[in-house]
């Protein structure tokens, strides 16, 4: 309904007995649906069937995806196909035999141990999608749950390389806002399911090194009920 600011403007698009009742104050205020009017204004309002209402947490994010993104920056790069992902949101370094980008700490069965010096970025949650052995068009792969949502194997990738991100918070200790960041950067301590490699914790767990200077990488609350939360990198 257009805003209108005459009652005699009205007219043109609500019914005339409409408005003649609502005039002469014959229908009650709490049944008067979007057209309103007072002193001679046309006003129009919602009313909706059922209330929506968040009764716990909202979500912290989904592993991988850049939250406020006008801080954000990213660069492309190559995942190298040696050392896959196995989840959106780890921390990565630039490989220095074939210079592609890998997990922190590489994987479990090929370890490697990096220094935190050499931490480069954070793997970004990209889509459309789809791995690049399959033969389905690009961007067959649908969004599904974050836990089961798989990165390439090889091809081009997004990096974090500064602003804000939601990741997986691994390890025993809970984060707390301005809490240090440590990434899991030694694949020997690593393992599949509760601790990969590239993962964050928020306590100096066995074989993590802490990532950036304090005060620009850090926690910046606590983690919701999935161990989502989101971090400040390299700010």
């Amino acid at each position: 309904m257009m805003s209108l600011t005459r009652g005699r403007s009205a007219t043109r698009v609500v019914a005339p007995s409409i408005v003649r009742a609502l005039w002469l104050g014959r229908i009650p205020p709490r049944e008067r649906g979007l057209p309103i009017v007072r002193s001679r204004l046309v006003r129009a309002r919602t009313r909706d069937a059922f209330s929506n209402a968040l009764l716990y947490r909202m979500p912290s994010g989904i592993p991988g995806d850049v939250n406020r993104a006008f801080a954000a920056t990213e660069e492309p790069n190559i995942l190298d196909a040696n050392y896959p992902f196995l989840a959106y949101g780890l921390c990565g370094v630039i490989d220095q035999t074939d210079y592609q980008f890998r997990p922190a700490g590489g994987s479990t069965t090929n370890n490697k141990e990096d220094a935190a010096g050499v931490l480069y970025g954070i793997l970004v949650r990209w889509f459309p999608t789809n791995q690049p052995t399959t033969t389905g068009f690009f961007g067959s792969s649908p969004l599904t749950e974050p836990s089961a949502s798989v990165p390439p194997t090889s091809g081009i990738c997004d990096v974090l390389k500064r602003g804000y991100i939601t990741v997986l918070l691994q390890g025993d200790t809970a984060a707390e806002p301005g809490m240090p960041v440590y990434v899991q950067a030694n694949g020997a301590d690593a393992n599949t399911t509760t601790d990969l490699c590239g993962g964050f914790h928020a306590a100096n767990d066995t074989g993590t090194v802490q990532a950036g200077i304090a005060g620009t990488t850090y926690f910046r609350g606590a983690a919701d009920a999935n161990g989502n939360v989101e971090i400040a990198w390299n700010l």
